[in-house]
């Protein structure tokens, strides 16, 4: 009877275990260079992990599950996150100049103040994302999906946005100075003070967008 019921908690044991582990998701890390070593034996599982400050400038993170994950004020730059899970994931002040976010699912994810210059965001899923006075200056967003993002007074100067999907994206007091919008979809975007100025506009309908400068409906 005694041996029975030591058995008895023991299974209990390894069923609470089992539990928190699976509540937990990731195990924790103390550094980014913990993280990366798991990401080169093969793990791709980091959903939920805290490391915000992190140094992963040219990090190789491909494919990565980082749902979810705490990277503010990150050093990101050169970062390869092509085709990387980051939905929900906080980026807030995240340094990302030159990263490769092709691909990459952005659902949700908090990029306000983020540094996205020169950032590699073609086919991006940026839908509902926080991207709000977000540098993204000279980045590529051809073909992105922004519908309904934030991007209120975001930098988009010389950005590639052409087929980008805008609609109902919040585009109020962003600077769109020499951004090329070609076939992109504004549909219900909100460009109230939003600057067009020197902008390519071939293929796009403004009509359908909400405060789009009267210059630019003629």
């Amino acid at each position: 009877m005694i041996m029975r019921n030591a058995f008895h908690k023991y299974l209990l044991s390894i069923g609470a275990i089992a539990i928190a582990v699976a509540l937990l998701g990731c195990p924790g890390y103390q550094d980014a260079s913990q993280l990366l070593e798991d990401y080169a034996a093969g793990e791709r599982d980091f959903a939920g992990v805290e490391l915000p400050d992190a140094d992963l400038q040219e990090a190789d993170l491909r494919d990565a599950n980082l749902q979810d994950a705490d990277l503010r004020d990150a050093n990101l730059r050169d970062a390869n996150l092509q085709d990387a899970d980051l939905q929900n994931a906080n980026l807030e002040d995240a340094w990302l100049w030159g990263a490769n976010l092709s691909g990459a699912y952005l659902m949700n994810a908090d990029l306000s103040a983020a540094y996205l210059g020169d950032a590699d965001l073609t086919g991006a899923y940026l839908m509902s994302a926080d991207l709000s006075a977000a540098y993204l200056g000279d980045a590529d967003l051809s073909g992105a999906y922004l519908q309904d993002a934030n991007l209120r007074r975001a930098n988009l100067v010389n950005a590639n946005l052409e087929g980008a999907h805008l609609r109902e994206t919040d585009l109020h007091g962003a600077n769109l100075v020499n951004a090329n919008l070609k076939d992109a979809d504004l549909g219900g975007a909100d460009l109230l003070d939003a600057n067009l100025r020197r902008a390519y506009l071939e293929g796009v309908d403004l009509e359908d967008a909400l405060n789009a400068p009267p210059e630019f409906l003629e």
